[in-house]
């Protein structure tokens, strides 16, 4: 059995009480003895010689070590106390500092995978035949939000572990999401290169991981919950490719491609672990 806070709190005053008990026993015991063995003016003379002359000391030092011993454990408990106390009011200010920032942030990245969906419609309508063709344009996609990332970061080092793996899996859906449509922008047009319909849908769903992972926080940073989700499920992303403007057929080849009419969790393949 593990002892927490209270059950050492309530050891300490046990064991203090029991040693001031004993010392109090022992000095009463002897005071009785003398009054029923001596004259009250010899007792009470023997006593204040005792006092003064520091002879209590000896004859009950090793209770008086025990009890010094048993207050200098507690001074160093409450001191130990006060510090876990500190650590944890600064971990729950950063957290509330964090989260309050944390709406801005959302919104920013629920924007931009939005706008990412926005473009990729565009590109998936100009596919021919199952594939992009070199002759097509492909403008540049929407700049990764920077501050909002910033403060993902910022949430990441005030959270516990599961909102921590949470949150790393959108970075770094947001970090590889980037990276691939950068590399639609950079490569399409490389001879031998093909991008296909089925690339862009995959472009199209990242977006909508970003978006749904975004969108499951926000209950979090308006305050109705006091935890970060530790997931999203597949309905989820399909909801959020709808909300975004998704219609048929792109949105039924998705749900149909990558099951996503289910209650299931959906697993990134870039959860942080």
């Amino acid at each position: 059995m593990r002892f927490n806070t209270e059950m050492w709190e309530k050891a300490f005053a046990a064991a203090g009480g029991f040693l001031i008990g004993v010392l109090l026993f022992a000095v009463g015991r002897e005071v009785v003895l003398a009054f029923a063995e001596n004259p009250p003016a010899i007792v009470l003379r023997a006593v204040f010689h005792w006092l003064g002359t520091f002879r209590w000391l000896y004859d009950y030092q090793t209770i008086i070590a025990l009890i010094g011993a048993w207050w200098a454990a507690q001074a160093v408990y409450n001191q130990i106390r006060q510090a876990e106390r500190f650590v944890k009011n600064q971990a729950a200010t950063r957290r509330a500092v964090a989260s309050a920032t944390l709406p801005l942030a959302l919104t920013e990245l629920s924007d931009y995978a939005h706008r990412c969906i926005d473009d990729l419609i565009l590109v998936h309508n100009a596919c021919v035949s199952g594939s992009l063709p070199s002759a097509a344009v492909v403008n540049p996609f929407p700049s990764i939000p920077v501050a909002a990332v910033a403060q993902i970061r910022e949430m990441i080092e005030a959270a516990d572990e599961a909102e921590r793996v949470f949150l790393s899996t959108l970075l770094a859906s947001l970090q590889v999401q980037h990276s691939r449509l950068a590399g639609l922008v950079r490569d399409h047009v490389r001879a031998g290169h093909i991008v296909l319909t089925l690339n862009i849908e995959r472009y199209i769903l990242d977006a909508g991981d970003i978006y749904a992972r975004t969108a499951s926080m926000y209950r979090f940073a308006r305050g109705i919950e006091n935890r970060i989700p530790g997931g999203i499920r597949k309905i989820e992303i399909a909801n959020s490719l709808s909300v975004c403007g998704v219609v048929p057929p792109i949105y039924d080849t998705i749900l149909q491609n990558y099951d996503l009419n289910s209650q299931e969790e959906w697993v990134s393949p870039f959860r942080a672990v």
